[in-house]
């Protein structure tokens, strides 16, 4: 067996000023020629399990072009294509092969192009011909194009929010490969749109029940495999609003039945998919209550995660507004101020304007005095079985006039808090602090909850508002639930 493997993934949140260029690849790019990509979240649970079925079976295993870049905005124009057309020229060379395997996202829109997906895998079909089998992984919070589900075998997504099933999707993708090459499955998918853009948190009801029936169903043969695609409701483009893939061994009719039902299951959940988000002023006032410290803090507004800069000063700025003591904030991306304590060194004194660089929503800069605490010349995070480099940073104690004190961590990589140990690294002792701010949606909860269960969600002003009527949206279907009155909404069932 003949198997090929890459990838180019990156989330495009088009609200964002953060243009996604060749540089933002740069810091997660794997070239064919260079060594396997084992320490990427994305790419390393494929390379490994290729290894294994490789040792075991005898595979031969040839690898592309493996990129990730941290979400940001619209990829540009020349990234877009220059790393496509390699991945291809690397899959050219490699020709003939049986199996084409692409770790992905779904959500990447570039400059001319608002289906990226769609598009490497209708040229790897091009390529690879009408009998090779073609398969790729997807995040959930990616955009499934018609084009997508066409051009594939198999598309498999993670099924957890928090993605801490990334190896076990992995694994089912290359197993269900397999089967389909060597002619003991024949796959048929169906699609259902589910008629909504929101956010689906899988460590609550109902959709914690709602994957167990999912993985329910294929342990018990009723499909191959079933896939909930949340969508990314920063993405301003047509295919945008949750869908349910399921694909079955040749019985396209069970295939559309079934994810007719989940995607009716998922629409009559509406509106009880995740925790319910507070506004600044009302963050502000639970954090004054003295009950349950820590208070886990989510500013989803401000998500790296999702294509916000990092840099916002907001959320922080109304807590310290508001005179409150023992917080704990980040991680804040300012490589300015990361140097600028670099150069003053640990235990100095210095005025520093932190944050508020990268535009509108991320508010004004914060000037404050600040002591420097701790520098880490490579610091890093833990997400699921993997580290996340955040470059060069800095923890600094601050205070404000009227009091108020934080210890915040500023990075200069940027990315959104996924582990405690980041903070932890940096001489921060969470479990005394009462408040803690972390940049994430959703992500920090599979670590940060082993803190504390008091965690709330905040919504507001920012590149990843959580409210999305408050979007400008452009492109996106207006009958999706919220953005039209429930009672206009039509799902197919």
């Amino acid at each position: 067996m003949r198997v090929f493997y890459g990838g180019i993934a990156t989330e495009t949140n088009t609200f964002s000023p953060l243009p996604t260029g060749k540089q933002a690849f740069g810091e997660s790019r794997y070239p064919a020629a260079g060594p396997a990509p084992v320490d990427s979240f994305l790419y390393g649970p494929l390379s490994v399990e290729l290894d294994r079925r490789s040792a075991a079976s005898g595979w031969t295993v040839m690898r592309g072009l493996c990129a990730f870049a941290q979400p940001g905005g619209r990829t540009t124009r020349a990234a877009w294509t220059s790393l496509r057309d390699e991945l291809l020229a690397d899959l050219q060379n490699a020709l003939p092969v049986d199996i084409v395997l692409l770790g992905l996202h779904g959500a990447m829109v570039a400059d001319g192009c608002d289906d990226c997906e769609g598009e490497l895998l209708r040229e790897a079909r091009r390529l690879a011909g009408p009998d090779a089998i073609i398969g790729a992984s997807l995040d959930p919070h990616g955009l499934l194009s018609d084009q997508m589900v066409t051009e594939a075998d198999i598309l498999v997504s993670y099924k957890e929010y928090p993605h801490t099933d990334i190896e076990e999707t992995v694994v089912q993708l290359v197993e269900l490969c397999s089967r389909i090459a060597s002619g003991e499955a024949n796959p048929v998918s169906a699609v259902h749109d589910c008629g909504m853009l929101a956010l689906f948190h899988t460590t609550r009801e109902p959709m914690r029940q709602i994957v167990a029936d999912m993985r329910a169903a294929e342990a018990s043969g009723r499909a191959l495999n079933v896939s909930f695609m949340h969508s990314f409701p920063w993405a301003d483009v047509p295919d945008a609003g949750a869908k349910v893939l399921v694909t079955h061994d040749g019985d396209l009719l069970s295939a559309e039945t079934l994810a007719r039902e989940f995607a009716a299951r998922i629409h009559a959940c509406r509106g009880n998919t995740s925790a319910p988000a507070l506004s600044v002023s009302e963050a502000v006032e639970e954090a004054r209550r003295e009950v349950g410290w820590p208070l886990i803090i989510a500013e989803a507004a401000d998500n790296p995660g999702g294509g916000a800069a990092g840099d916002g000063t907001i959320l922080l700025r109304a807590l310290l507004d508001a005179g409150l003591r023992d917080i704990v904030a980040g991680p804040m991306w300012d490589p300015v101020a990361v140097s600028l304590c670099f150069e003053a060194g640990e235990g100095a004194c210095i005025p520093l304007r932190i944050g508020g660089k990268a535009g509108a929503g991320s508010g004004l800069p914060l000037d404050v005095e600040a002591t420097v605490q701790q520098l880490v010349v490579d610091a890093a995070q833990s997400f699921v079985a993997t580290k996340v480099p955040m470059g060069a940073s800095a923890a600094v104690g601050i205070r404000f006039a009227n009091g108020a004190r934080a210890q915040v961590v500023l990075v200069s990589r940027r990315g959104q808090g996924f582990g405690r140990d980041l903070f932890t690294s940096m001489g921060i002792r969470l479990e005394t602090a009462k408040r803690v701010l972390v940049k994430s949606s959703h992500h920090f909860h599979a670590d940060f909850s082993l803190l504390s269960q008091r965690i709330v969600y905040v919504h507001g002003p920012g590149t990843m508002n959580l409210d999305v009527r408050s979007l400008p949206y452009r492109r996106v279907n207006r009958e999706l639930w919220p953005l039209c009155d429930d009672d206009r909404m039509k799902l197919d069932t």
